[in-house]
């Protein structure tokens, strides 16, 4: 009579796997680290920018392309909104220290305006600027008010040099008789800008 074979214990079990199962361990992990290191980089290459790039490189590339967006950002910010940029600021303060011309010329005009305002006594023909010299010129003359265009042209002067920012040369103080116009008084100021 035959005998029935005898149960394997747990540990026998085990122990017989143990060999097969280290040897099948072993085998992937060789071929696991072989296909990492070789077969992967061949399908997961990318052109970028005219060159093959690994994932790896990817990342390093993609953290300078992000630095240098940040840098370009903040010279663009600094160009458009220039609010803490040192060239504007010059270029402020050197509009700033020069008056405005159109300013000016509207202060003149009120001025003239102000002096007699139920004659329109004060014309103003001409205003030009001599850059070269910061010199502007105002030429006209005073009408409609008599002998007294003289007076009404040394006020006019005075108001004139009340202005900041602004000296004023006398002008030739004389009083001419048209027949077209009466008595006038023509002038040419030199406002100069120290």
């Amino acid at each position: 009579m035959l005998e029935a074979p005898t149960r394997p214990t747990p540990t026998q079990i085990l122990r017989g796997m143990a060999v097969p199962f280290f040897i099948f361990s072993l085998v992937l992990l060789v071929l696991l680290s072989l296909s990492f290191t070789l077969v992967l980089p061949l399908f997961t290459r990318v052109d970028v920018g005219g060159s093959q790039r690994t994932a790896g490189e990817l990342r390093t590339y993609v953290g300078q392309l992000s630095a240098s967006v940040l840098r370009v950002e903040r010279e663009r910010d600094q160009s458009i909104l220039p609010v803490a940029f040192v060239a504007y600021e010059d270029l402020k303060a050197d509009r700033l220290a020069h008056p405005s011309f159109a300013g000016l010329r509207v202060e003149l005009l009120r001025t003239a305006s102000a002096l007699v305002p139920e004659k329109d006594a004060i014309h103003v023909e001409a205003v030009s600027y001599d850059d070269a010299a910061r010199v502007l010129s105002v030429v006209g003359d005073v009408r409609g008010v008599g002998p007294r265009s003289m007076t009404v042209l040394a006020e006019y002067v005075d108001a004139i040099a009340k202005i900041s920012g602004v000296e004023v040369s006398q002008p030739a103080y004389q009083r001419v008789d048209d027949p077209e116009i009466g008595m006038h008084s023509p002038f040419t100021l030199h406002l100069t800008f120290p």
